[in-house]
């Protein structure tokens, strides 16, 4: 169970690095421009076909898109994804013969009960019983430790996730805030347009009282 107390133990060391806020970190491990640039994925080019976003916003949500551009440019964030990603996989292969152990085990002991109960001797199969149930509170505080260990793990992969999806956030929201700030729409151009609706709805009322008073005569 060696392994499954290193993953502990590098858990922790995760979550220790994932919970500072990128914010934080601009001035060090993360570029800079990373936050202070519109993104390329939603850089307002003349060349870039609207349907092309379109499109891509359908194959995948637009954090996914934004935190995929983070990783791309920083090799820091980029590595630490790689981590987390990475201790999964690790995970899963140190817990395989544990969970292969335990399944076995319960197997056996639901097998113990089912059988015991087919001896038809009241007083033979009570003591058998009694007998078993002890041996099974035996077998079950050998592997305490394991057990328990298992539920830390489980613990902060919950913990280590919900730090992962913060990070996310935080990071594609410093991105999505720069482009809100320097891709806002000139509101002037859209003013023009209200004025000539405004002025065309005049003309074509003007208008229409001008013959309606001439049907009236």
């Amino acid at each position: 169970m060696k392994a499954i107390k290193n993953l502990v133990s590098i858990i922790t060391i995760l979550l220790l690095l994932s919970a500072c806020s990128p914010f934080e970190k601009q001035g060090s491990d993360l570029p800079n421009k990373l936050y202070t640039s519109t993104p390329d994925i939603l850089e307002n080019n003349p060349t870039r076909k609207s349907s092309s976003i379109r499109k891509t916003a359908y194959k995948s949500s637009i954090i996914n898109q934004l935190y995929k551009e983070a990783l791309e440019k920083d090799t820091a964030l980029n590595a630490l994804n790689n981590a987390i990603l990475q201790l999964e996989k690790d995970k899963n292969d140190s817990l395989i013969n544990y969970q292969k152990y335990i399944r076995t085990n319960q197997q056996y002991w639901d097998n113990v009960k089912k059988l015991s109960l087919q001896i038809s001797d009241s007083n033979l199969r009570k003591a058998t019983q009694e007998a078993f149930r002890t041996i099974e509170d035996v077998y079950r505080n050998g592997v305490f430790k394991q057990n328990q260990c298992a539920k830390d793990i489980k613990k902060r992969k919950a913990a280590l996730n919900d730090r992962h999806i913060l990070m996310q956030l935080y990071i594609t929201e410093a991105m999505i805030r720069n482009y809100q700030m320097s891709e806002k729409p000139d509101l002037k151009p859209m003013q023009q347009v209200l004025e000539q609706y405004n002025r065309l709805i005049y003309k074509t009322e003007k208008e229409t009282k001008l013959k309606t008073k001439k049907l009236v005569k």
